[in-house]
């Protein structure tokens, strides 16, 4: 999810290539790979300033906010370029392994996702990244409980929890492993989501919104981030080695979706692997306009 200043929503995090790595705590016991993959709930940021409605002398820009949103250039960009993106074969069973892990996953998505803007003539920067344990803050906010891992747009950073990650048994690795992966390709689309404007666009729809619809909003943010994520999951399949229990055990991370009882606030179990899915074989975000899709594709 993405942190909003005005508004919490959900929580995952992406670390950016060479950036610099906050770390709080010592580290963590094993973590069950069950629960990581429960656990993998995105949130959305904070933001600064609340965005006010558009008045009728400024309805042609609103319109265009709005393309930005349904019809934005990156829709047509094609295909994912693949990274090669070969991550450490290490096991995760320490902060220092979780966050070298995570490192060259986020040089990876640099690498795809650099090619594939300046592809649609958007300009490109890299996300910044901190690790935290159990607790951090940003100017977001801070992190909301229970979530693994956040993106504020505030400071374009992404936030681990990185004890979520942690385990020490040989048998729990593959599945540690993908849902790392699937968390840190989540956040990543949150960042691709503010470089191409949608991020903000999408933030004045959600201001505008009350009760139901406002949920159907984030969720329509929070879906395309993880549709995002799957694309560039899809492109580098072979190199990530995604075939057997870590394709399957990255196929449960990918569909999980609102818990029973919480917020309806990042999509049902069905819709986050519809959209994964599809965005995962075909490796290309025109797989991923959660914006015109009907209200039954973002429940």
């Amino acid at each position: 999810m993405t942190l909003r200043p005005a508004y919490l929503l959900g929580v995952l995090v992406l670390l950016a290539a060479g950036a610099g790595i906050a770390l709080q705590g010592d580290p963590a016991p094993a973590a069950n790979p069950a629960s990581v993959a429960a656990s993998v709930q995105v949130s959305q940021a904070p933001r600064s300033t609340k965005p006010s409605a558009p008045t009728a002398d400024a309805s042609t820009e609103w319109l265009d906010n709005e393309a930005a949103l349904m019809d934005n250039a990156l829709y047509k960009a094609g295909r994912m370029p693949k990274s090669g993106c070969r991550p450490p074969s290490d096991r995760l069973r320490s902060s220092a392994v979780v966050i070298a892990y995570a490192r060259v996953m986020v040089g990876c998505l640099n690498r795809s996702w650099k090619q594939l803007l300046t592809r649609a003539d958007f300009s490109f920067y890299p996300p910044d990244f901190a690790a935290y344990k159990d607790k951090t803050s940003s100017p977001c906010g801070p992190a909301d409980d229970g979530a693994v891992a956040f993106y504020c747009p505030e400071n374009h950073k992404i936030y681990l929890d990185w004890p979520e990650y942690v385990t020490k048994r040989r048998d729990e690795q593959p599945y540690a492993q993908t849902a790392l992966m699937d968390v840190m390709a989540h956040e990543y689309g949150h960042h691709v989501q503010e470089l191409v404007g949608i991020g903000a666009f999408a933030d004045d729809r959600y201001e505008r919104a009350s009760g139901d619809a406002q949920l159907e909003e984030s969720r329509r943010t929070e879906l395309q981030a993880s549709c995002f994520g799957a694309a560039f999951l899809g492109a580098d399949k072979q190199s990530l080695q995604l075939v057997g229990e870590r394709l399957e055990g990255l196929q449960d991370d990918m569909s999980t979706g609102d818990e029973s009882g919480g917020a309806r606030d990042h999509g049902s179990e069905e819709n986050n692997q519809y959209w994964t899915s599809s965005a995962f074989d075909s490796a290309s975000p025109a797989s991923c306009n959660t914006w015109k899709a009907s209200a039954e594709y973002v429940s």
